[in-house]
């Protein structure tokens, strides 16, 4: 992938993005982003994966909303550098974090999961989070868990921001 900046539209459920794009990738939303039970079904981390990929781009929202989304999944799993805008996660939203065995540390939250230098501005979190039935494999295991974000590390800038949502916590952490 070069270091050059592509845009990409988001609103479509049927569009698909090479993840191998995403690093220099500009998301602009152009429309409410409505899930239903199958769509829910399909979500995946739309940027960063788990095996160590941060998302270094942009995500322009433009105030338009991800409605109906039920997941047991952040909608960002890592960024390292990125700016993130505008974006709204309506009530409708939910994120349920459940039956988990870690096996390492971890972090996890609705919006994104961990965070690293990053710059989120104009959001409105208002999904609720629930954490159940979470567990360490092993002493020493912890879990960073949160609304919007699993952890925060480094240089973040967090400006206009709202969290309207709710967390519930019935883990064994």
């Amino acid at each position: 992938c070069s270091n050059r900046k592509r845009t990409a539209s988001v609103g479509c459920r049927k569009r698909e993005i090479r993840r191998e794009y995403l690093e220099t990738f500009v998301l602009q939303e152009i429309a409410h982003i409505v899930f239903d039970d199958a769509t829910n079904a399909e979500f995946a981390t739309l940027a960063g994966t788990e095996d160590d990929y941060e998302f270094e781009g942009t995500i322009d929202g433009q105030n338009f909303a991800f409605k109906g989304l039920k997941s047991n999944k952040a909608i960002i799993h890592a960024t390292s550098g990125a700016v993130i805008k505008n974006l709204v996660i309506d009530a409708s939203c939910e994120f349920n974090f459940k039956d988990i065995a870690l096996t390492a540390n971890t972090h996890l939250g609705g919006l994104a999961n961990d965070v690293f230098a990053s710059s989120f501005e104009n959001i409105t979190f208002s999904a609720n989070v629930t954490y159940d039935n979470i567990t360490a494999e092993g002493l020493g295991i912890y879990v960073y868990a949160g609304n919007l974000f699993g952890r925060t590390n480094g240089d973040c800038v967090v400006k206009n921001c709202t969290n309207n949502g709710n967390i519930v916590a019935n883990a064994n952490c």
